[in-house]
């Protein structure tokens, strides 16, 4: 079955308490340099941890594969040892406009930086180094995806698709098939948050992805239901509901629907607390579980 992996930060709620088996993303851009896995209380899983590189003006010290590794491993301190980690290597993602010369330059930088990281990695067996393959077209991602393999990377993972996912959703389907051919398994598809356009581009060499859309349409307002997958504005105020971009494809809600996940299951109404920090909160783990729930009725 697809993983997910909530995309977390020391703002959410700890969406292991409310649903055992969560995987977690943590980055050190989006997490103070304080911080490490020991402020949970109740530990994920899994936990993926991404460069960092990705949400450029929070580098937060990230500036090379040393500092990189250094506060990823620094995150990881107190990591159960019986609990496996997927490191991610230092990488910078390819914008889709970029001349061809640059674009070659940039896929050769991110593969000098995969190998300088894999050199650094300690030799721990529940820490898991992770290659991102940058590539838009199929030629450099056959060539890339094999040089990361002589490596001796194990496990990969689809960089630098967000782009393609509004400008050329044919280019993406073609580079996830192009995956397909190369014997990839189970592959780990980066920036790709919503499950109703990643469900039409599934494949049983996709194992797994990221997704923050549980808690950013938490944040604005929005709750997913699941089987079928549908997204309602609960009880939209005026702004929400003169159809804006960012509400203008979901219906009002006015009634949550009756449902299982820890927030309904205990108080039906919870999701309309009038306490807006806390009703952001209930939300979250509310969208978390219908993911959760949307991606294990997929099959292939």
């Amino acid at each position: 079955m697809t993983r997910v992996y909530f995309c977390w930060t020391n703002r959410e709620p700890e969406f292991q308490h409310f649903l055992p088996g969560a995987r977690l993303l943590v980055s050190p851009s989006l997490l103070t340099r304080a911080w490490n896995v020991q402020a949970w209380n109740v530990m994920p899983q899994c936990v993926m941890v991404d460069s960092g590189t990705f949400t450029q003006t929070k580098r937060k010290g990230v500036l090379d594969v040393r500092t990189c590794l250094q506060a990823q491993l620094r995150i990881l301190e107190g990591w159960p040892t019986d609990r496996s980690a997927f490191l991610i290597h230092f990488d910078t993602p390819l914008p889709p406009s970029l001349p061809f010369d640059e674009y070659q330059a940039r896929v050769k930088l991110n593969l000098e930086f995969a190998a300088a990281y894999i050199t650094q990695f300690p030799r721990l067996a529940n820490l898991v180094p992770v290659a991102v393959i940058h590539a838009l077209d199929g030629e450099t991602l056959a060539a890339s995806y094999l040089e990361l393999r002589d490596m001796g990377y194990r496990h990969f993972a689809l960089g630098s698709l967000v782009a393609l996912l509004y400008r050329s959703r044919n280019r993406l389907r073609s580079l996830l098939e192009i995956c397909r051919e190369l014997g990839l398994e189970d592959l780990h598809v980066l920036g790709i948050a919503s499950p109703s356009v990643l469900k039409g581009l599934l494949g049983p060499w996709i194992g797994s992805f990221d997704s923050s859309a549980p808690v950013r349409q938490a944040i604005c307002g929005t709750i997913f239901y699941s089987r079928p997958f549908e997204r309602f504005v609960l009880r939209p105020t005026g702004r929400q509901a003169l159809g804006n971009r960012s509400f203008g494809n979901r219906e009002p809600l006015h009634t949550p629907r009756p449902c299982a996940c820890p927030v309904c299951a205990d108080d039906p109404i919870g999701l309309l607390c009038s306490d807006e920090s806390e009703a952001r909160q209930r939300r979250k783990i509310h969208n978390a579980f219908h993911l959760l729930e949307e991606v294990a009725s997929w099959t292939i």
